[in-house]
C-alpha cells in the first residue's frame, strides 16, 4: 500500500524516523541517507511510504524521493530481496546509480553492496534490467554504449577493487569524466583517486 506522510519529525532511532501526522506518531523505516536529511526543528517533512502488512504487524518504509520508492518496489519484487535488504541497499548507493549499474550489468558494483552476493547480483540484473530500461529517465543517468562509457565503467570497477564504496566511485568518476571527456580509464582512476583523497583529507 502506497501513501504519503506529512508532518514534523519527533525523533530518529537507528534506521527509523518517527513522524507525527494527525496527532499520531508513525515509525517509518528509511535509508540512512534520508534519515540524515530529516529536520528535528519541527519543520514538516513529506515522505513517500509503503505499508507492508505481515502476520506479526504493520511496517512502514519511507523515502524522501518518489523515484527511490519506485526503485524500492522494484527491488522487493526480486526473489530473496525483502524490504529490509532493499532499504539497506538504498542506504549504500543512490537509486540512480543502482539503476545504472543494473542496466549496465555492472555485477562488481552490485556485489560490493553489503547483503548482495553474486547470486543476488545476477538476480537483480536478470529480473530488473528490462524494467529499469523502460523506467522514465528523469533523474537517472543510464550508461551509454560508446567507448567512453567503457572507460568510465572500468574506472568505477577499479576504484571498487581498491576498497572504495560504489557511491563514492560513481560520484568521483562522474566528476572527473565531466571535466575530461576524452580521458582514458587509467587517467580517470588517477584523477578520481586524487579527488577522493582530497575529500577524505
Amino acid at each position: 500500500m502506497i501513501a504519503m506522510i506529512s508532518g514534523p519529525v519527533l525523533g530518529i532511532y537507528e534506521n527509523t524516523a518517527v513522524i507525527e501526522a494527525a496527532g499520531v506518531g508513525y515509525a517509518v523505516v528509511m535509508p540512512s541517507t534520508d534519515l540524515r536529511q530529516m529536520p528535528l526543528d519541527g519543520t514538516p517533512v513529506r515522505v513517500h511510504t509503503h505499508l507492508q502488512v505481515r502476520e506479526d504487524g504493520l511496517f512502514l518504509y519511507g523515502f524522501l524521493k518518489k523515484k527511490d520508492l519506485e526503485v524500492f518496489h522494484a527491488l522487493t519484487s526480486v526473489t530473496r530481496i525483502g524490504p529490509t535488504l532493499a532499504v539497506s541497499v538504498l542506504s549504500q548507493i543512490r537509486s540512480e546509480d543502482l539503476v545504472r549499474a543494473i542496466i549496465g550489468e555492472q555485477e562488481q558494483v552490485l556485489v560490493s553492496l553489503s547483503g548482495i552476493g553474486k547470486r543476488n547480483a545476477r538476480r537483480l540484473i536478470v529480473e530488473l534490467k528490462d524494467t529499469f530500461e523502460k523506467m522514465p529517465s528523469e533523474g537517472v543517468s543510464t550508461v551509454p554504449s560508446g567507448g567512453e562509457s567503457d572507460d568510465q565503467q572500468d574506472a568505477v570497477r577499479a576504484l571498487i577493487a581498491l576498497g572504495f564504496d560504489a557511491k563514492a566511485a560513481f560520484e568521483s568518476v562522474s566528476v572527473v569524466s565531466a571535466e575530461r571527456e576524452t580521458a582514458s580509464a587509467p587517467e580517470i582512476v588517477r584523477d578520481a583517486l586524487a579527488l577522493l583523497r582530497r575529500g577524505s583529507g
